[in-house]
């Protein structure tokens, strides 16, 4: 009886060790197949390119102004609802940048949402409108503008008034918006179109003179609103030959263009985001065909 007793036992026992092998087995096996799937995930997150339309606005308020360029705060509201019904989901230049270097991931349907020249009314009307519809964007400052209207009485007009240092302070450090150059004093037509290449002017002066309109508006932003930037938006769309190494030169690291195209961005690509394509929001399109150009 004894005996009978001690053979069941080894049967249980070898029974049992066999079990924890297998299970053993499966885990492991479980194991190796997940960490496949991460390096084939990792991969395929490397080398695949991902579409990034970026929307240019510049003023909004209910003026009755008709321009391709102001739109009202309904329709700004209205565009926000919009994409994300579409699936969008906005992204700040350092998140696609951490994306570009490795560092990052980005959504599957991201959009970048930028507004040019440091206009109030981006901070009196979209900065509300983004924390209620959980969006996010880029402002591209011009230093001259911001200036004036921290040393003068125009502020605070959705109309007419332009950032003053501390509303660009107040904007960067709600987390929702990023501060971008548009350049110290080059956002103009004379004496030379934005920050193109005078007549027979020589590389070392070309680059001399968009040092020194970089350095003011950068010295402006770190010391007036506590700012360091590496993003940059060309004043009218403007550039020439050489601009792009030479704003890159400066630090300049995400670089907006006015070229109407859709972009694409995979890790590794840091030429990608030295020529970023915007479209600009139509102040006579409806919100629906605004989502179309972007889709097309």
């Amino acid at each position: 009886m004894k005996k009978r007793f001690f053979t069941l036992i080894v049967i249980a026992y070898a029974i049992f060790i066999g079990i924890g092998a297998v299970q053993v087995n499966a885990v492991s096996e479980i194991c190796f197949m997940q960490n496949q799937q991460k390096e084939v995930l990792e991969i395929y997150q490397t080398k695949k390119e991902i579409a990034l339309p970026v929307l240019m606005y510049h003023r909004v308020f209910n003026g009755g102004h008709k321009s391709s360029y102001i739109i009202t705060p309904k329709q700004l509201e209205e565009d926000l609802i919009e994409l994300k019904k579409a699936g969008y989901i906005a992204v700040l230049p350092s998140e696609v940048l951490a994306f570009v270097e490795g560092k990052g991931t980005l959504p599957s349907r991201p959009i970048m949402i930028t507004f040019d020249d440091g206009h109030y009314n981006n901070l009196h009307y979209a900065l509300p409108l983004f924390k209620k519809h959980g969006f996010n964007g880029v402002i591209n400052v011009v230093g001259k503008f911001c200036e004036y209207a921290t040393v003068s009485d125009n502020r605070g007009k959705p109309a007419s008034s332009f950032l003053t240092w501390n509303e660009v302070a107040k904007l960067e450090q709600s987390a929702l918006f990023e501060i971008g150059s548009h350049t110290y004093n080059m956002h103009d037509y004379k004496p030379r179109f934005g920050i193109r290449r005078l007549e027979d002017e020589s590389d070392e002066k070309y680059y001399e003179a968009l040092k020194q309109d970089d350095t003011r508006l950068k010295k402006a932003l770190k010391e007036k609103a506590n700012i360091e930037t590496n993003v940059f938006a060309y004043p009218f769309g403007a550039y020439c030959g050489n601009s792009r190494d030479l704003i890159t030169g400066l630090g300049y690291k995400v670089i907006f263009t006015a070229n109407q195209k859709i972009n694409y961005i995979k890790q590794g690509d840091f030429e990608a985001l030295r020529w970023l394509g915007r479209i600009n929001r139509e102040s006579d399109w409806t919100s629906k065909q605004m989502i179309e150009k972007i889709l097309n």
